[in-house]
């Protein structure tokens, strides 16, 4: 190919990287962001790109931990996820491997594959059960190449997206309510035992 192909601009910026939140009422009281003298401009679309005929969703960076960007691209007919990144500012931290373990979530969650390209954190093929197919570890330079699964299906994460998160989270919070209300009951029912 020559020039320039297929694109795909960031929907969601880094709050405090690559934008400041609330810019006009943070800047004057602290001086370090003038640093980032001003903020990106998120992008409009989502990732799909066509490559030979197969959808293929593209995110950057840390937006693989958003609902809001993973999701648009299952609907739209994403059957491979791809994340492009460099982490060269986290080395030596934990977030390669943080990250690392978002995309295999991803890929469990979406049941898709994800192929994931670092300049220096971990590049990966990780399969749609989550499992890791191949990596090249932080901070070593290399290629691997492999065969992917592509999928259309929608399990049931991807099928009902938000809703079915939020149906989750709420009964997650709720069972863990109900159990620290049954442990303090316990407590005070054998404090009530031994004092007697």
């Amino acid at each position: 190919a020559t020039g320039a192909g297929q694109q795909y601009s960031k929907t969601h910026p880094v709050p405090f990287g690559e934008y400041i939140p609330f810019r006009s009422l943070l800047a004057p009281l602290i001086d370090r962001f003038d640093r980032i003298g001003r903020d990106f401009a998120a992008g409009t679309t989502t990732g799909i790109f066509n490559i030979d005929g197969v959808k293929a969703g593209d995110v950057i960076c840390f937006e693989v931990a958003y609902n809001s960007v993973i999701d648009p691209l299952i609907s739209d007919g994403a059957r491979v996820l791809m994340v492009q990144t460099n982490n060269a500012t986290y080395a030596t931290t934990a977030q390669p491997q943080q990250q690392l373990a978002i995309e295999q979530m991803r890929a469990l969650e979406t049941g898709r594959s994800l192929v994931v390209a670092a300049t220096s954190g971990i590049s990966a093929f990780i399969r749609p059960d989550g499992t890791v197919q191949a990596q090249i570890p932080e901070g070593e330079v290399g290629g691997i190449v492999r065969e992917v699964a592509l999928r259309g299906t929608l399990n049931p994460s991807a099928y009902f997206g938000q809703p079915l998160t939020a149906v989750w989270s709420l009964t997650a919070v709720l069972l863990a309510c109900f159990l620290s209300v049954r442990a303090i009951g316990r407590k005070r029912s054998m404090r009530h035992k031994v004092s007697q």
